[in-house]
């Protein structure tokens, strides 16, 4: 899940171990790390130093990097990536959400197949499509009555210490652009 954040351009926070021996390599997952970073396949971002440890804000160098992980996780992203979406709208975050959803857009969607004055109904079935993979975890509800007025989705969580989320979508004027 940390790989598909940085693939997101999410830096991951890890500690940094510049001595250690391979055999413990199985055993600690901050030599992975360390090893990643000390050939070249993460770069140092920043650094925070928390409770009188290091941490380091850990991202990929560049874009022929960012092509081998690509490559290397294909497959598996696209389940961790719905569980990043998921995440970032248990927390309210709605700029990784908003990232997420643009990305697979861009990778999926041709202008050809929004029809332009319904461009809400399309956004909207195509994030529910998404979401109904999570149906294990949330009863997923579309277009119902609540409240004085009727919300476009709504994520019912089956634990009910979890929080539900409700999604309301939205079309805006932006740049001179409706």
């Amino acid at each position: 899940m940390q790989l598909e954040s940085i693939l997101h351009d999410i830096p991951v926070r890890q500690r940094i171990e510049e001595a250690f021996v391979f055999p413990t390599m199985e055993s600690k997952e901050v030599i992975v790390w360390s090893l990643l970073i000390f050939s070249g396949y993460l770069t140092l971002q920043s650094q925070e130093l928390v409770s009188g440890r290091v941490m380091d804000d850990l991202v990929i160098p560049n874009r022929e990097v960012r092509l081998i992980y690509e490559d290397f996780l294909q497959e598996p992203l696209r389940v961790n990536s719905i569980r990043i979406l998921l995440t970032a709208l248990q927390q309210g975050d709605g700029q990784v959400f908003e990232k997420i959803i643009r990305e697979y857009l861009l990778n999926s969607v041709s202008v050809f197949d929004l029809p332009r004055y319904e461009l809400e109904k399309s956004y909207h079935l195509f994030v529910l499509g998404l979401l109904v993979t999570l149906s294990d975890v949330y009863e997923v509800i579309s277009n119902r009555e609540s409240g004085y007025g009727c919300y476009d989705i709504m994520l019912v969580p089956k634990d009910v210490k979890k929080r539900g989320i409700v999604i309301e979508f939205k079309r805006v004027a932006k740049k001179g652009i409706a």
